[in-house]
This record gives structure tokens, sequence and C-alpha cells, in this order.
């Protein structure tokens, strides 16, 4: 199947969720960035490793990502977290770009962004210095479909305030505890910390 279109921008630049059930106790799950892992795991199935996931699909874990569509398409049918979340944001999800490095809302250095665009659908940037393997991309992707599915259903001028707010914080708390740190992403406890000292400089 056939999702976005990759494009590059540059070189200098800058669980199982099967049913609508679910995925609207997720959202709400995403409020409190204090909710526990082990509570997560009381409404949603627990989610298997993306690295066991890419071996049992003959994909090396470690094996350089190439930023196409067959190599994305691949990767997104291969791990059913990935597939079924993708599956309720399908509607919402726009262009993927690729740009050496980005930055996130609030000037940040970042290895996958979301943007949302004026028609309400979302572009996703990777930062091809950080995204180097087929599970760093697995990572990626997955935490920025997991923003999608929280941020949609938001006017474009909302979402524009959203990310200028403490609650974007929030939510990378969230995103970040909920979804990459089940799935073995070994970056999230230092994001899950960066943001909530972010949040702490603000109070």
């Amino acid at each position: 199947m056939k999702y976005s279109l990759f494009l590059v921008l540059g070189n200098g630049g800058g669980v199982t969720f099967t049913n609508s059930n679910a995925i609207a106790v997720l959202q709400k799950y995403f409020s409190n960035p204090n909710n526990s892992v082990g509570s997560f795991f009381e409404l949603i199935k627990q989610i298997t490793s993306f690295k066991t996931q890419l071996e049992e699909a003959d994909i090396n874990p470690d094996g350089k990502f190439k930023f196409t569509d067959k190599n994305a398409n691949k990767i997104i049918d291969s791990i059913r977290e990935i597939k079924d979340l993708y599956f309720e944001t399908e509607s919402q999800v726009g262009k993927y770009l690729v740009s050496e490095r980005l930055l996130d809302h609030n000037g940040l250095p970042a290895t996958s962004a979301t943007v949302m665009q004026q028609d309400g659908t979302f572009n996703i940037y990777f930062a091809t210095k950080y995204i180097k393997t087929n599970l760093d991309f697995s990572f990626g992707i997955f935490h920025e479909f997991g923003h999608i599915l929280n941020e949609r259903g938001m006017s474009f001028s909302e979402w524009t305030n959203y990310i200028k707010s403490p609650a974007i914080f929030k939510e990378e708390i969230s995103v970040w505890k909920n979804l990459n740190l089940p799935a073995g992403d070994p970056r999230s406890t230092t994001a899950i910390k960066f943001y909530e000292n972010l949040l702490k400089k603000i109070k």
C-alpha cells in the first residue's frame, strides 16, 4: 500500500490501536503526563518491541534506512502498532519531508517533527543526521503519528497557539512515556526528563 511521498529539503535545513474506543481512551490519557506506563497498559494492549517485530519481518533493525516510500511502507506494514496508528490518522497525514537537521516548534534540535498545514493535514519531517537505521525511523514515525492523533481536530489557528503553550511539553512527555518507551526507544527516559525540566522552568 502507498502512504506519502518523501521530499528532500536539502542539506542545510535547520498497543495496538484497532478501534475507536481505544483511540478515545488514548487521547484522554495523553492529557495527563503523570499517568504511569503500568496504568497505560491497563488501558491499551502492551506494545511489542519494535526491534523484535522488525527482526520477525526480516528487516535488520540496525540496517541503514533509505528515505523512500517503499522502505517507509515496508516498516509501517511490519510493525503492528505503527500500522494501526497510521490507519487511525491516515486522513490527517500529509507528506514526509527530509532534511539534514531539524528544529522543533521551540527551536530545539529534533529527530523528527510534525507540522500542521492550513488544510488540517500534518507534514512529518525527518532529520537524516539522526535517523540512521530502520529502528530509528520506526521510533520516529510512531512518535509523530502519536502527535497527529492528539492534535487532529484542531483548527490551524488553534494548533499554532497550542504549540506555543506549555501543553506541547506535556504532550511530548505523554508521547515519549506512552509510546516510545514501551516500544523500546532508548532515548525515551532522557527525553521525558528533558521535557519535565522544561515544564518546571516555566512554572
